[in-house]
């Protein structure tokens, strides 16, 4: 089973204390052979930076970044979806089309 961001907290917390536990016995190079268990490609390349030896702040600074970045993606398409199924529900295709982009917004 692969666990990613989205994945319930206690599952989250169970891959991070087994990743911890791998970096403490192995060494943080053998994280890679744990790469089947996450999910999610921000989990991997956080994960490859550590292994990379990217130092602390720099990869505070990445982390932060990409996780701005994520949220504001989800905060768009949450909204857009919301608004979307709204029109679906009164059954406006007209604002669907609009909220897709489509050229074809006629009635």
């Amino acid at each position: 089973m692969s666990v990613n961001l989205l994945s319930p907290e206690h599952e989250v917390k169970k891959l991070l204390l087994g990743l911890a536990e791998t970096a403490r016995a192995r060494s943080v190079l053998a994280l890679p052979d744990e790469y089947g268990q996450v999910g999610d490609d921000y989990m991997k390349y956080a994960l490859q930076m550590v292994v990379d030896g990217f130092p602390p702040e720099q990869l505070e600074r990445v982390l932060e970044m990409n996780r701005e970045r994520i949220c504001e993606k989800l905060e768009r398409n949450f909204a857009l979806f919301n608004d979307a199924v709204l029109a679906i529900q009164k059954g406006d295709m007209k604002t669907v089309r609009n909220l897709c982009g489509d050229a074809k917004a006629g009635p």
